[in-house]
């Protein structure tokens, strides 16, 4: 991952707060391949492999084949943190056979849900996602905030994320005050979805592009709803977001969903039962208008601090396990 930067971003969550003794570096195929370090955290491993110039995912592919041999010779230990259950965008053969490599070569896995499958032979760690109190807008405000909106949809605009069907089903949706209000960065294709329904139905606006951080809790503050109509939600740093501001979320029913639910109540996890439709925007308008909200959610162990201190002790403990299995190695028979 890049070092943290101008936006919040899930390393800072890891860094925030180091132990005497720490040192973190970022991605660089540079210090991947001739610096010394004791841990190598990988997180989106696909990403490591992948351009849109075919000669230089060739180039990557094949650093990481050298990678890997030199985890091997010197001992480093490798965790994964697994946040999806399958990549975004499909593998092709070649790269399926390198992050099954890389995944050989883990010693310990990360997970943030605990409905994440890991393999069973390997240490696995259950970190939470951070949630975003004092550290992105101010849920405090949100009172005092008018709901220009009904509906919103914030966060990178992706295939997978659902929104083509978001508008599908919005448009069908005849309720006279509802609206609609994407908000991102979205792939060229579904710029030009949103656009189109933007010329066609006056309920819907966007803001396409990127946004800073200030200006997305202010969005978020103004709307009734976030609704994340992902194909397949594990994880979602949007979806930690919405909360910590203080306002309720629309997913898909699946288990790592309802275990959201389960931790910060019911008031504000609308889980939808089926594909998304106008009947299913209608009733989460419904719940959303005549939920009480006067609890804010709970939030179990995900402040930064100790999320911070829950990896640090995970790479000490995946380290000792390294070094105890290379003495074992090295030991004569």
């Amino acid at each position: 991952m890049a070092p943290p930067g101008n936006t919040i971003k899930f390393v800072d969550q890891i860094v925030s707060t180091p132990r005497p003794g720490d040192s973190f570096h970022y991605y660089s195929w540079t210090r991947f391949l001739l610096g010394r370090y004791d841990v190598l955290h990988v997180h989106w491993p696909e990403h490591l492999i992948r351009s849109r110039y075919r000669a230089l995912a060739t180039v990557k592919r094949a650093a990481l084949r050298l990678l890997l041999a030199r985890l091997r010779l010197f001992s480093v230990a490798v965790v994964r943190t697994v946040h999806n259950l399958e990549p975004h965008a499909p593998v092709n053969d070649e790269e399926k056979r390198l992050l099954d490599l890389l995944d050989r070569r883990t010693d310990a896995y990360v997970v943030l849900n605990p409905t994440t499958p890991t393999p069973a032979d390997r240490p696995r760690y259950l970190i939470p996602h951070g949630h975003y109190l004092g550290k992105i807008g101010d849920a405090g405000v949100t009172s005092r905030l008018e709901r220009t909106t009904s509906f919103i949809h914030v966060g990178r605009i992706e295939p997978y994320k659902g929104v083509d069907q978001l508008l599908s089903s919005f448009a069908k949706l005849n309720v006279p005050d509802a609206s609609l209000r994407i908000v991102g960065q979205p792939t060229r294709a579904l710029r030009l979805t949103i656009e189109g329904a933007e010329s066609e139905d006056r309920r819907v606006s966007s803001r396409l592009g990127f946004v800073n951080d200030a200006d997305l809790a202010d969005e978020i503050l103004r709307s009734e709803l976030v609704v994340l109509p992902y194909r397949q939600l594990h994880n979602s740093g949007i979806l930690w977001v919405a909360l910590s501001l203080g306002r309720p979320v629309l997913v898909p029913d699946n288990a790592a969903t309802r275990a959201v639910e389960h931790e910060v109540g019911a008031d504000w996890v609308f889980r939808m039962q089926t594909s998304l439709t106008a009947d299913v925007l209608r009733a989460s308008l419904d719940w959303a208008r005549s939920r009480p909200g006067e609890s804010p959610p709970r939030f179990v162990a995900r402040d930064w601090p100790s999320i911070a201190s829950r990896h640090h002790d995970m790479y000490a403990a995946t380290l000792a396990g390294k070094r105890a299995e290379r003495l074992r190695n090295e030991r004569p028979m």
